[in-house]
């Protein structure tokens, strides 16, 4: 189950959010959830923010991202070249698997270069989280 609700990174400087996010929540299905561990949603999860952007600007664009998530307290993670991740690192839930429990992030921001002038934006916290 996955639920949208608006979000703080709706506007970013540089791009235009476009009105139709549905190529964004496939690229989320295919790639995105697939390349976080299977457990983290197991029981859904729930979107902040599911947009996409056409880039007019792409270094304006990664700036302002970057400024918005570091002052909305999201840590880096990981950056290649068509993926930004970043972490709430205060937010966290405790998973057992078997007879080890462990702690998982819990709120995430993952941006994903789909082109030069697309980009799908993520904001979301795993059901449990």
């Amino acid at each position: 189950m996955f639920f949208i609700l608006m979000g703080q990174f709706n506007y970013i400087q540089g791009a235009r959010a476009e009105s139709d996010s549905t190529v964004c929540m496939k690229v989320f299905q295919q790639r995105i959830a697939g390349s976080l561990p299977d457990d983290i949603f197991m029981g859904g999860a729930s979107f902040n923010s599911l947009s996409l952007f056409r880039v007019k600007n792409m270094e304006l664009f990664r700036r302002s991202l970057w400024n918005k998530a570091i002052s909305s307290m999201f840590v880096p993670l990981i950056e290649t070249q068509n993926r930004l991740i970043f972490i709430r690192p205060t937010e966290k839930i405790r998973v057992t698997i078997g007879d080890m429990s462990m702690y998982r992030f819990a709120h995430y921001l993952y941006v994903y270069f789909i082109r030069r002038d697309r980009v799908c934006l993520f904001e979301f916290t795993p059901a449990g989280g």
